[in-house]
């Protein structure tokens, strides 16, 4: 059965299959859904949980198998405050409040890639993560230890089909998802570009 993200509406993750049934996501009220990803082919939904624990907030990652009747969620991660996965869902990398990149594929345990990250970005057709840190911008391939690709970078992000960067100089390149970049459009005015 072929499930589509209808909304997260009031901290609601609701669905509507081929036959316009809908469904629900579990959970209880006292959590509010962020940041979900359902996978290309339609089998498996990720997002972001926030909860309140005690006065803190807890933002925990979860997996949902839309395959299963059940629709039940199971934990992937805790203490999550970005994620992206390739489009299969099988490599999910996540950034904590410690700024640490992790990468958990499948069900296996979770490994760290990298400290003080922001900015993450990835090309469907790629597992690769590109990531901004302290000493400029890397990548992962599938979860393997990261190489960096350049120092001089001040925002990175992604399109469906290509991964861009800006430099301090306001060039962007650009690369079709993997470590090589070219050039794409020099000294460009940074409000229009949307990222």
């Amino acid at each position: 059965m072929m499930y589509i993200l209808l909304q997260i509406r009031y901290g609601v993750i609701e669905f509507i299959d081929s036959s316009f049934k809908t469904y629900r996501v579990s959970g209880n009220n006292s959590s509010s859904k962020r940041l979900a990803f359902v996978t290309n082919d339609g089998e498996l939904l990720l997002f972001v949980a926030s909860f309140s624990d005690g006065g803190e907030r807890k933002d925990v990652l979860f997996r949902v198998d839309l395959t299963s009747s059940e629709l039940g969620r199971s934990e992937i991660a805790s203490d999550v405050r970005s994620f992206i996965a390739s489009k299969d869902g099988k490599a999910v990398f996540y950034v904590n409040s410690d700024q640490e990149l992790w990468c958990v594929k499948g069900k296996k345990k979770s490994a760290k890639i990298a400290d003080f990250v922001s900015g993450l970005a990835m090309s469907n057709n790629s597992n690769k993560v590109f990531f901004m840190s302290e000493e400029g911008l890397h990548y992962s391939d599938n979860g393997k230890k990261s190489v960096k690709i350049t120092g001089d970078v001040i925002g990175v992000w992604s399109r469906p089909t290509n991964v861009f960067y800006l430099t301090s100089n306001f060039d962007v390149y650009r690369s079709g998802g993997n470590e090589k970049f070219t050039l794409f459009q020099q000294d460009v005015n940074v409000q229009n570009l949307g990222y």
